[in-house]
Order: C-alpha cells, then structure tokens, then sequence
C-alpha cells in the first residue's frame, strides 16, 4: 500500500481518538516504503507526541511525500520539530502557518511559504531563513506584521516574492516601511539567477 491518508472526514470520533487511530494504524503497517503520508486534522496539544510519531515513521519509512494539515495552530516548534528530525528533507511548502519564526535546514532544495494574514499580531513579527544549500525560494501570500529575512541562502538560483503586506483599517499605511523591508530581502537575494517581484 503505497499511500496512507488520514483526513478528518472519515472520522466522527474526537481529536485524541482521531489520534490513537492513526498511532495504532502505524503500529500495524509492515511495509518497507510508503510514497505519501497524509494527516488532515484539527489541531489540539493532546497530539504533540503523536506527531513526533508520524513524522519518525515516514522518515524511517522513506516517505517521498509527507503532509501534515493542521487547522487550530502547528507552532513554531513543531516545524522547527520536523526540520530538526527530517536530516534528508529536501522540499517544504508551508501554507497558512502563521507563527513560524526559524526555518532552518542544512538539506532543504525547495522551500515555498504562503503566508497568511494574521490581524490578532499585535507585534513585529520575523521569520528567518536560514538554508544554505537552498536553490529556489518563493514566498507569496498576505501578511500583517510579519516579515521575511533571509539569512544564508548562498545556494539560491531562483526566488519569487510575490506576498503581499498588508495593514489593518486603523493602521496607517507605512510606505518606508514596506521598502524597507523589499530592499532588505532584494540585497540578500542579488545573486540569484531568476528573480520574480509580485505586483505588491
């Protein structure tokens, strides 16, 4: 069985049981290689150890595509969790994870951040970049008072900003601000092959 799929609408069960399923499920695979592993829940910290588990089973699984879809928060720790325990991770694409400050990795090829617009930061708030053997980097979506700074990224050929910074209906529209910022990530990234800018 190549594939594995766990997703919230084949479950009428609460979350913690939702959870056991999986662990049990996992206890039971025999398989050498699984191609892709899927996980489609709601989120609450009763699962924090289970996801440990999930991730340790692909990798030693040799899973050559992992998706971990968490509604209700998958915090910064969780992914610098999975990073830190994924040695031979080459692609990651992170979709409305707010919250994530550190994306650090020696083995990541690929990384795309869609960001999303997040009105309860009250804070400043910055996800560093630091991936060294990192080729293409994209980072779209809509933001608040997060911002992106990349860090080391000497191997990046290809990157596409293409988010967009957004502000709150009380806010005052900062225009030094938000050049500041597009100036900043443009010096790390003026020795990249293939730039692409968004319309923002």
């Amino acid at each position: 069985m190549p594939t594995l799929s766990f997703t919230r609408e084949y479950f009428a069960v609460k979350h913690a049981k939702r959870a056991e399923f999986v662990n049990e499920t996992l206890r039971r695979f025999t398989g050498p290689k699984i191609i892709n592993f899927l996980v489609n829940f709601k989120f609450d910290d009763s699962m924090n150890a289970s996801v440990e588990e999930w991730v340790l089973f692909a990798t030693t699984r040799r899973v050559e595509k992992l998706s971990l879809i968490f509604d209700g928060g998958l915090t910064s720790e969780a992914i610098e969790n999975v990073l830190s325990g994924s040695p031979n991770l080459q692609k990651l694409k992170l979709h409305n994870c707010g919250g994530v400050n550190r994306i650090c990795s020696m083995s990541l090829e690929t990384l795309e951040v869609d960001a999303i617009y997040e009105p309860h930061e009250k804070n400043e708030s910055v996800t560093e970049i630091s991936c060294p053997n990192l080729q293409s980097l994209s980072l779209s979506g809509y933001m608040y008072k997060r911002t992106f700074r990349v860090m080391h990224v000497s191997s990046l050929s290809k990157a596409n900003l293409s988010f967009v910074m957004t502000i709150d209906k009380k806010d005052k529209y900062d225009c030094a601000k938000h050049r500041s910022i597009l100036r900043d990530l443009l010096e790390k990234l003026c020795h990249v092959e293939k730039l692409t800018v968004g319309t923002w």
